[in-house]
């Protein structure tokens, strides 16, 4: 999980500017970002976001997809500095 979040963070800097540490909060292992004042979070196999730019607690769907999407990406880049 920690992986999805740390390129979360690279993906988009808007909302996730800074690394922070994971924790759990109501079942949630989540990530806090005070900037921005946005949580990340996993909760039974889905990814959610909190905050006031989102509306309150916005689920953002399975981590099955988004892990998918992060690797692809990965493996797009290693390709890519292979080049």
């Amino acid at each position: 999980m920690d992986e999805l979040y740390d390129w979360a963070e690279l993906k988009y800097p808007e909302y996730f500017p800074t690394h922070q540490d994971s924790f759990y909060i109501q079942g949630y292992y989540a990530r806090f970002y005070q900037v921005t004042d946005v949580y990340i979070g996993s909760l039974e196999g889905s990814l959610y976001v909190y905050g006031a730019q989102f509306g309150g607690l916005l689920e953002l769907g399975e981590l099955s997809h988004w892990v998918k999407e992060m690797k692809a990406e990965q493996m797009a880049t290693e390709e890519m500095d292979n080049i």
